[in-house]
């Protein structure tokens, strides 16, 4: 049944004359209401015009004192010179302009109010500029230098046409709130009378409509109790919703754990064995295929955990300031050698402003241009892959990164385009190759639009696609940028130095053994305990002066272990690092709060570990020597007499853009170059990338032989 249904039936069920007086009182209401408008209205009027005169009175006498407390206060500076009496003016030169545009926007019903307070605003101006200038030549030349502009009368004429605008103003203010008491007064005695007609007549009204109210209460006490069931109903749907959110994430967190658990004692196995030098090179080989493998799983694991983390908004920013050339060149470096893997050309081009460092979240731009350019590379089967970074600055002020990542690939149908952003969304090519979650644009463009910017793209079927990835940055400072270290393996502790006592507390035999191989290879003294309770009892035996300690074991876990270690005696003289696979925020702040001194996530990086112990003991490490050209097989084979091979116009442009640094330009050189010498563009720009110019310039500096010549001039 209708609401119009119900009403029609509530009317049809009065009494004839419950019908007749309730038409009778709504006539009675009607007539006095309409012959007494204007009697009504004009009060609230007449109360608002009387509110707004009191508050221009009031206005004006604050806007009086003001400047009468700031001319104070400057008298009291220009004589003694303490800044403590420039507080009043310093209020009035805050306060004053808003006073003016506010006593302005009251006094736009009354033209003549409008009008002084206009002539005001000059006056009051020039009263605060004569303050303002005594003050600057207090302050600089002494009292004498503002005692003569006193003396000029400047402020004295200002201040005396101030109060006399002020006294016209409050004068017609006043007069007129005596004229609006009066009229309210009259109105009041009209309105008086209208009541009790109104009254009466109300009163007949609420008689006749109270049978209508309580035959109407039972329906409405019945939609209030429908209302309160479904306001139920949504509040278990939302708490049911939440429930799954924390299952979900609960479910990711726990396979994270039991995976990351077994792929620490696998990537610490394959650390150790890299270390071991009776290990072939072959073998070598296979050891960082199987890191790389490991690192992918972990990647995709990470892929989904990010994702839920997007999802449920818990996802925050971490600005910090980096250079932003070396994060282009770590990225150039690792995807040349993966287009190379697949007879594939890389193209980087940097141009735009010329800004070293750059404050923004560099792990999460970082991660959204190797989802961008991994994708480039695994969908492109012949041709070349291109990345191109601008830094604009645009109308809106704000420094713009932009970063084109293009690609000679079979290109996105129209139709795979509308879906192609989504979580878990695969295009044919993708699901053809059974590769990737299909994370990876979700979490870039989720990522550049969480900083700010978005990624949006440009493709056809057949003719490649072009990405682009933009976020608005900060121009950062160099003193505090984020420092890189290479990373550099670690043969032992430098002689001299105390062997110190390292006890790995974990109750899977696989993650403790490696990292007890690896710790007594480096020169520690080390002991293994499998759980918190073992661990405890070892401490206070041997006193170990680090524990690496897991979180997750059977009788005691490592929180419970920490906490006893760190509040018994001599405790807070140990180092505790938690090591666990638990990638809860939740579950880290608790690690945060129970005394341990560092943490670190599985699987542990060989570097990281040793690094964290060695600020933890404040002691010096011997590093194994790297060779110079490791990893850089192509600038390694670049030779004089290969560069003599170019060009010689093209070469000596190339030393042009070297000597004046001007990087855009000479990847452009360095694209001519590889379209007929492939293997000096590669080495060139491997060296360009690096920022290496004094290696670029011996060689491009270099000519060949004389002999040299005439061979290539008889050949």
């Amino acid at each position: 049944m209708s609401m119009e249904t119900k009403h029609e039936y509530t009317l049809s069920g009065l009494h004839p004359r419950e019908r007749f007086g309730l038409l009778f009182a709504l006539t009675v209401v009607c007539l006095i209401a309409f012959f007494s408008y204007r009697g009504w209205t004009a009060p609230s009027r007449q109360s608002d015009q009387l509110d707004r005169a009191k508050r221009i009175v009031s206005g004006i006498s604050t806007l009086g004192l003001s400047l009468t407390d700031a001319e104070t206060g400057q008298r009291g500076f220009l004589l003694t010179g303490d800044d403590e009496y420039l507080v009043p003016y310093l209020q009035a030169r805050a306060s004053i302009p808003m006073l003016l545009k506010s006593l302005e926007t009251m006094s736009q019903a009354y033209p003549d109010q409008t009008r002084r307070i206009q002539t005001l605003g000059p006056l009051v101006d020039d009263k605060l500029q004569e303050l303002e200038q005594t003050i600057a030549l207090r302050k600089r030349d002494g009292f004498q230098s503002a005692l003569a502009v006193v003396r000029t009368n400047r402020g004295k004429a200002a201040m005396q046409g101030v109060r006399h605008i002020c006294s016209e103003i409050q004068t017609a203010a006043v007069a007129r709130m005596d004229q609006y008491s009066e009229e309210s007064r009259a109105r009041g005695k009209e309105g008086g009378l209208i009541s009790i007609l109104g009254g009466a007549s109300l009163f007949l009204l609420l008689i006749v409509s109270t049978s209508v109210i309580h035959r109407g209460a039972e329906r409405r006490l019945s939609l209030i109790g429908r209302l309160q069931q479904s306001e139920r109903r949504l509040e278990d749907l939302a708490v049911a919703a939440e429930a799954a959110n924390r299952a979900k994430s609960t479910f990711l967190s726990t396979m994270s754990h039991e995976i990351r658990t077994p792929m620490n004692a696998i990537q610490g196995y394959v650390q150790l064995m890299l270390r071991d030098p009776d290990v072939g090179p072959e073998a070598k080989t296979n050891l960082k295929i199987i890191g790389r493998s490991g690192e992918h799983l972990l990647t995709l694991i990470n892929d989904v955990l990010d994702m839920s983390r997007i999802e449920a908004g818990r996802t925050e920013l971490t600005p910090l300031t980096f250079n932003l050339s070396r994060l282009l060149n770590d990225l150039a470096a690792l995807f040349r050698l993966r287009a190379e893997a697949k007879a594939l050309r890389f193209v980087m081009l940097v141009d735009g402003e010329s800004v070293p460092y750059i404050s923004a979240d560099q792990s999460k731009i970082r991660q959204s241009l190797i989802n961008l350019l991994g994708n480039a590379i695994k969908f492109t089967e012949r041709g070349q892959v291109s990345l191109h970074v601008t830094l604009v600055q645009r109308s809106d002020t704000r420094l713009w990164l932009s970063a084109l990542v293009g690609d000679t690939g079979s290109g996105i149908t129209d139709e795979e385009l509308k879906s192609l952003f989504e979580p878990f969304s695969q295009t044919k090519r993708t699901l053809g190759r059974q590769e990737g979650t299909g994370l990876g644009l979700a979490i870039s463009r989720n990522y550049a639009r969480l900083m700010g910017g978005d990624v949006t793209v440009v493709s056809s079927s057949g003719m490649g696609s072009t990405f682009r990835f933009e976020i608005p940055v900060e121009r950062g400072d160099a003193g505090v940028a984020v420092r890189r270290n290479e990373p550099r393996r670690v043969v032992g502790i430098h002689a001299g130095t105390a062997v110190f006592r390292i006890l790995v507390v974990d109750d899977q035999l696989e993650n403790r053994d490696w990292m007890m191989q690896l710790l007594t290879a480096v020169g520690f003294s080390v002991r293994g305990a499998e759980n918190g309770e073992a661990a405890v009892r070892d401490w206070a035996e041997w006193k170990p002066q680090l524990i690496l300690m897991d979180v997750h074991m059977p009788v005691m876990d490592g929180l419970e272990a920490t906490r006893r270690i760190k509040a018994a005696p001599g405790g807070q003289e140990t180092a505790i690092v938690v090591l666990t696979a638990s990638v809860l925020d939740d579950d880290r702040r608790t690690v945060s709060q129970c005394g341990a001194n560092a943490f670190l996530s599985k699987p542990c990086r060989e570097d990281e570990l040793l690094e964290k112990m060695r600020v933890l003991l404040n002691l010096s490490y011997d590093y194994e020597e790297m060779a110079d050209t490791e990893g850089q097989p192509h600038a390694a084979s670049l030779t004089a007499e290969g560069i003599g091979q170019l060009p010689r116009d093209l070469a000596e442009e190339l030393r042009e853009a070297t000597a004046t640094g001007d990087k855009a330009l000479l990847d452009k050189l360095i694209i001519k170059v590889g379209a007929t010498h492939a293997e000096a563009a590669n080495g060139l720009q491997e060296l360009a990338d690096r920022y290496d110019y004094a290696a670029l310039t011996r060689l491009l500096g270099k000519r060949p032989s004389a002999e040299a010549e005439a061979q290539k001039t008889l050949s």
